[in-house]
């Protein structure tokens, strides 16, 4: 009986032991992934700054360039250099249309009051140039836009701006080639410009001139 007595204690005892070796090796465990998840660099913010390694947005080329897609990361993109972008457009005249404003160099203007070319007192015809360069824009016979290569002072190049009510303003050419009505700078949808009659209750011919 005493001998049985023994070696039931001595099982409880190993058993307890082996209870306190798993229960000790559960605890060191947990202390290495413990430790492992503090020495893990964290993962990069998302909202923060890219660096200035990559090449953010592909380039374009204006009217006659190519864009690229998107490129891998990057800091801020420069502005457009209109003198190396323009090297990509067509030599001659170009066709003009609308396009959500990016920035870049087709999309700048310069208005420069003309003198000797007639208009209306403290309201002169301007001509519509795209910043940094001499291409002109211009009314075509068939009522539409156009950028010429260079201004050379025909009066289908010169712009009258009359500032409306609302503050927006009305740009009407000169002279429509072959065409005696007066029209004006008008929007059709979000990618074509055109030339039309005037309609003060619509807002596709009141114009808004912002500097970039």
């Amino acid at each position: 009986m005493a001998a049985g007595l023994a070696e039931v204690a001595a099982d409880a005892a190993a058993t307890r032991r082996r209870r306190q070796t798993v229960a000790r090796q559960r605890r060191q465990t947990a202390a290495r992934r413990r430790r492992q998840t503090v020495a893990r660099p964290a993962p990069a913010d998302r909202g923060a700054a890219p660096d200035a390694r990559g090449g953010g947005f592909g380039g374009g080329g204006g009217f006659g360039g190519g864009g690229g897609g998107r490129g891998g990361r990057g800091g801020i993109i420069p502005a457009q250099d209109v003198a190396q972008v323009s090297s990509n457009w067509p030599a001659g005249n170009i066709e003009t249309r609308l396009a959500n404003y990016m920035d870049q160099a087709q999309q700048k203007w310069t208005l420069t009051a003309l003198t000797n070319a007639g208009g209306y007192p403290g309201a002169p015809y301007f001509k519509i140039t795209i910043a940094g360069t001499d291409r002109a824009l211009a009314a075509t016979a068939d009522r539409e836009l156009v950028t010429l290569p260079a201004y050379t002072g025909g009066p289908e190049q010169m712009w009258r701006l009359d500032q409306l009510a609302d503050g927006s303003w009305r740009i009407m050419p000169k002279v429509v080639p072959n065409f005696k009505e007066p029209v004006a700078l008008s929007a059709i949808g979000s990618a074509t410009a055109t030339l039309t009659k005037f309609k003060p209750a619509s807002d596709r011919e009141h114009w808004f001139i912002k500097a970039p």
